[in-house]
């Protein structure tokens, strides 16, 4: 490999490569820093297309406007928020779940947010502990 594309070569092949793992990381690989166990179960329990749609909706642009363009005000909304168990604001228990924020199709709608468990036939009244998504 050195023999036919020289040390340029090959320095410029292995950043190619770099550059294609940071977004391939960057687009799936969700954040897992100081989570329980608990939690890591909600997070891989999202569906990819959820994290896919909030990765490109959310996360990048706030990640242009913060450190690119340099916007102190810029905001990045979280897609995930714990809650505390049997802690609302308005005072109702609900098991604690993630807060899954990435619009609404008719797969993620479907996801229930138990880990590994889709179900769309769950009844209308239980709510998903999510913002934007309810089920069907």
């Amino acid at each position: 490999m050195l023999s036919t594309m020289r040390t340029i070569g090959v320095f410029g092949f292995y950043a190619g490569l770099n550059i294609l793992a940071f977004c391939l990381i960057l687009l799936w690989v969700p954040e897992t820093k100081q989570r329980t166990l608990e939690e890591l179960d909600y997070i891989f329990a999202v569906p990819s297309r959820v994290f896919l749609k909030y990765q490109f909706t959310h996360a990048i642009p706030y990640w242009i406007k913060r450190w690119v363009l340099f916007q102190r005000s810029a905001r990045l909304e979280p897609l995930y928020r714990f809650q505390l168990e049997g802690h609302l604001d308005n005072g109702t228990s609900t098991p604690p779940g993630p807060v899954v924020d990435a619009g609404q199709d008719k797969k993620s709608a479907a996801w229930s947010g138990q880990p590994g468990h889709r179900s769309p036939a769950a009844p209308p009244s239980e709510k998903l502990v999510a913002t934007g998504l309810e089920k069907l």
